[in-house]
């Protein structure tokens, strides 16, 4: 990148900690009911250096009531006070309200009526239910849209026709939402569907100070290694509010939340692209609300509430850890859990230590351990298993700090931004029928499910506008969409975090493109081997995997172990 380009990222991120210092972090409590006031609070989250001596396992909710239920008891910090269970009961209901019409903010034009409506997963035999820490329903991935330039990697984001998501609901009396006629040479139109994450450690990925991030660049503490064998980094996101909300901040910092770490703020990481299509403070006249009977529609959020949405998910708690994968004095190799813990690359014996080194503290076992070209796996390399959090930004503008400060989080991601091949830069779209659900047709099919019983359209490929996708070289099958993505290219994601992965369950990746429908194991498994794929099958061989992916040797080192071992890594 150019060194012009690098001094002011630097410049402003070292000015925002300056401003921080200068004002004592104190201003970010005001909470007046404006928009202003509420970036203005939203530009101090920003992690401040903790007491290493204070540091602590971060405190995490049983397992066997981890979102089994959609109340504040299966999901908040389990010692948290009456204040911080009002908060998060506030945000709750925020994030559950039934939005059915005007009066309610919704529409004209939507996805879901509700913010669970997309954070939701699978009733499935264990008894898993609609909850913020579930995994997305399969079809209702949101479809961001754009014009992509190969030659200069330019991309528009198509504001003048609505963009950048493509809400493939509607109100009576609207017609449904099409995309724009094809663009002409040299750009084409690019889709890509987004899987809503599960809300879990949220407020631990804020309350990381960015040098951590910054230091887990280094080869020396990652092992990453090109197919090779020589050293190779990810490297950080940066991004501003500006760009995806409106009053926004347009300071240039480093940003961890979202698919692609696009999201500097958790207020960024909850609005930007506004999937549902509600009205707030932040998006006014994006979608604006039909006649209410007053000639004079209150906003669907209000920024008290996007208050309550941000503590809602800053307080949502990890789940418990399997003990036998953690417990250092377990005989190594003595269960299965204990050898995938080994191929992963993992330690944890020292995380505790107070002279532990930079690798121990990050739960990695040394480097001759996890050394790619002798067949170890690293998955530790990207996914790595510790971060100590520092003071949380909760501490000077929200609530719940206390549980996010000075914590040893199992958070199992660098919080960086990869290169991970070709496959995943597929569109996840197949052109075959609507019972593939992975195809495009399957998609439409699902937008004609929740319209409002009294409205008599039909949403089709063509008045989606999406009939052209794989059929013209305008429309090609292919994901570059990046609305204001900062630093991201088309091959890029952020190392997502494995926190609570098994009990989310499958659909999984950034397109839910592995599928309901199997077992935790088999799909995490399928999820190894997506890792580098050249394209959207499921590879089966080497010649099916890109060598550009940074997970490469990763999994080529996985294919080649027997089952056994496998299914040891997965248990871990």
């Amino acid at each position: 990148m150019p060194r012009t380009k690098l001094r002011w990222w630097l410049a402003g991120g070292a000015g925002l900690t300056g401003l921080l210092v200068a004002i004592g972090c104190g201003s970010g409590g005001n909470v007046s009911n404006d928009r202003l006031s509420l970036s203005q609070d939203d530009i101090l989250s920003v992690a401040l250096p903790g007491d290493p001596s204070k540091v602590v396992d971060v405190e995490t909710t049983p397992r066997p009531i981890f979102g089994k239920a959609l109340a504040v008891g299966n999901l908040i910090y389990q010692s948290a006070n009456a204040d911080e269970r009002s908060a998060f009961g506030q945000g709750l209901a925020v994030f559950t309200a039934n939005r059915v019409n005007p009066n309610d903010g919704q529409g004209p034009f939507f996805n879901q009526r509700n913010c669970l409506g997309c954070h939701q997963g699978q009733n499935d035999a264990a008894g898993q239910v609609p909850t913020p820490v579930s995994r997305a329903r399969t079809q209702d991935s949101f479809l961001v849209f754009g014009d992509f330039d190969a030659a200069t990697g330019a991309f528009n984001s198509r504001a003048d026709a609505g963009g950048t998501t493509l809400h493939k609901r509607s109100l009576p009396g609207f017609p449904v939402k099409s995309l724009p006629p094809l663009p002409g040479a040299p750009l084409v139109r690019t889709i890509g569907l987004r899987n809503a994450p599960a809300y879990i450690g949220r407020g631990l990925m804020e309350a990381i100070p960015d040098e951590d991030i910054l230091a887990n660049k280094d080869p020396n503490i990652s092992g990453l290694l090109d197919q090779g064998g020589n050293p190779l980094q990810g490297f950080e996101n940066r991004n501003t509010e500006s760009r995806q909300i409106v009053g926004g901040s347009p300071v240039i910092r480093l940003a961890r939340f979202g698919l692609r770490a696009a999201g500097p703020t958790l207020l960024q990481f909850a609005l930007g692209n506004n999937p549902a299509g509600l009205v707030s403070p932040f998006s006014p006249g994006l979608n604006t609300p039909t006649s209410t009977g007053d000639g004079n529609p209150s906003p669907a959020l209000t920024t008290e509430q996007l208050r309550r949405i941000r503590d809602l998910i800053r307080q949502i708690a990890p789940p418990s850890r399997v003990t036998a994968n953690l417990v250092p004095n377990v005989p190594e190799g003595s269960t299965p859990e204990d050898r995938g813990r080994i191929l992963f690359g993992a330690d944890f014996s020292h995380v505790a230590d107070a002279n532990a080194d930079p690798l121990q503290k990050r739960g990695l076992m040394p480097l001759a351990l996890r050394d790619l070209t002798k067949g170890q796996l690293n998955c530790a390399g990207c996914h790595m298993p510790v971060s100590i959090t520092g003071s949380s930004p909760a501490e000077r503008g929200g609530i719940g700090g206390r549980h996010l400060s000075n914590k040893r989080a199992y958070l199992f991601t660098d919080l960086l931004i990869h290169n991970m091949g070709t496959g995943l830069a597929t569109t996840r779209f197949t052109l075959g029928p609507a019972s593939d659900p992975l195809s495009i047709a399957s998609y439409v099919a699902d937008a004609n499910v929740l319209m409002p019983s009294q409205s008599p359209q039909l949403v089709t490929l063509q008045n989606l506008g999406l009939a052209d996708y794989g059929h013209s070289p305008r429309f090609p099958m292919t994901d570059t969409a990046l609305p204001d993505q900062g630093r991201a290219n088309p091959l890029t994601w952020r190392t997502a975090t494995l926190m609570g992965v098994s009990l989310t369950g499958p659909p999984y990746m950034h397109d839910a493109r592995v599928q309901v429908g199997q077992s935790v194991e088999s799909a995490l498994n399928e999820v190894i081997i997506r890792h580098a794929s050249s394209g959207l099958m499921i590879p089966q061989s080497m010649g099916d995997l890109d060598p550009q992916s940074e997970a490469f040797r990763t999994v080529v080192n996985f294919m080649a172990l027997p089952q056994s071992s496998r299914d040891d890594l997965i248990a871990f």
